[in-house]
């Protein structure tokens, strides 16, 4: 059951531990801890787009764990453990190498978990993807991501800097075009599978190989073709979010003005179907109406403006996504939008409601934006009132 998922001399190594040393064996199979290094790319990451980080734990002398788990042992059977630990964890590991943390239960178990990925499902998964069969790679991927995401996650980041720059980009655009995936197991956008996802991307591209410009033209790409509009929010967040202090430059010069370009285009071009605040949920839609405001303010009030013209509701849904997300960003409301258009719209909308009388979650966030309107229009007269007393 485990044939290509373990390394065969180490399997043999631990059953000859498990008959010759059994106590010994018992030590080791209890304390994978102090044995096991986390699963790792064989090589360094130079750019962790996460906060994560990958220290191998600190171990005691191998020798000196014989010793102390053998006591009654002799020397020569003690010298004789000390050698299988020395065998087993005393080198860098090897590919299905039981010093890795994600194949040690393999060797006591002697199966595979329900809920492991195997690494011919993986191969499986790589290979399809170099020969760019998207046909097969989606529903491969979306049948890992429903097993287990997070061991997806982490199998795959240990590939960062690893593949070639060809595979890399299409392991990559091949995560990014099926994103929706890992928003349907994710939890919240920062702590969920589908941000993990986006980290994931972003390793694999900024570590890749080649010059600047060939990792710049894979991230721009990606960023056009991630699936969803939110998803490559996030990729790209994440790619122009890297410090890259006292290291050369990963991505060119100009990237950050074409990734901005190029999702700015997409978030316009998408808002002609559905606008984003209908589309997805408050973080992420308010998250690409201040990209969008922020390049390209004037076509982001001509569109509001015209959708309240024809669609008094919007009003209150853009109120609503503003004010869920916090008190604060009223202000960028009131910089998006014409202020007394949108108010007029807003008065039409909630009219029945206020003549009910009912109190609503969307009349408390109505009456914070008022409130913010008077203690913004309060502090414009205390200064227009300082100015003329200093005239």
């Amino acid at each position: 059951m485990l044939k290509g998922e373990v390394n065969t001399l180490d399997q043999i190594l631990v059953e000859g531990m498990r008959i010759l040393f059994p106590e010994l064996y018992g030590f080791v199979r209890d304390n994978s801890p102090t044995f096991v290094v986390e699963d790792t790319p064989y090589g360094p990451v130079r750019y962790p787009a996460s906060g994560l980080t990958r220290k191998a734990p600190a171990r005691e002398g191998l020798g000196n764990i014989a010793q102390r788990v053998m006591p009654n042992a002799g020397i020569a059977e003690q010298a004789a453990g000390a050698n299988l630990l020395e065998h087993l964890f005393g080198n860098p590991p090897k590919r299905g190498s039981i010093s890795n943390a994600r194949y040690f239960d393999r060797y006591f178990s002697y199966t595979m978990s329900p809920e492991d990925i195997t690494d011919g499902e993986l191969e499986e998964f790589l290979r399809l993807c170099k020969e760019d069969d998207d046909e097969r790679s989606g529903p491969v991927l979306k049948a890992l991501t429903l097993r287990n995401t997070n061991v997806l996650i982490g199998r795959l980041r240990a590939f960062a800097g690893q593949l070639n720059r060809d595979m890399t980009e299409r392991v990559a655009r091949v995560l990014a075009r099926h994103g929706a995936f890992f928003e349907a197991v994710g939890g919240p956008r920062h702590t969920g599978a589908r941000a993990e996802a986006a980290t994931l991307i972003v390793e694999l591209i900024l570590n890749s190989s080649g010059t600047t410009e060939q990792r710049g033209a894979p991230a721009l790409l990606i960023v056009n073709e991630a699936d969803s509009l939110a998803f490559g929010f996030l990729i790209f967040r994440g790619l122009l979010g890297v410090d890259f202090a006292n290291s050369d430059p990963v991505l060119p010069e100009a990237a950050d003005r074409d990734l901005r370009a190029a999702l700015v285009d997409r978030i316009s071009v998408s808002a002609q179907t559905r606008p984003p605040y209908e589309e997805f949920e408050a973080a992420d839609a308010l998250s690409l109406l201040v990209l969008w405001h922020h390049e390209r303010p004037a076509e982001l009030r001509a569109y509001v403006t015209t959708r309240i013209k024809h669609n008094l509701s919007e009003a209150a849904e853009i109120l609503n996504i503003v004010g869920n997300v916090g008190w604060g960003n009223f202000q960028f409301l009131v910089a998006m939008v014409d202020i007394e258009p949108f108010n007029a719209a807003l008065e039409i909308h909630f009219a029945s409601v206020l003549a009910s009388g009912e109190w609503t979650s969307e009349l408390s966030v109505l009456n914070e934006f008022r409130s913010y309107l008077r203690v913004r229009a309060n502090a414009g007269q205390s200064v227009k009132n300082a100015l003329e007393k200093s005239n």
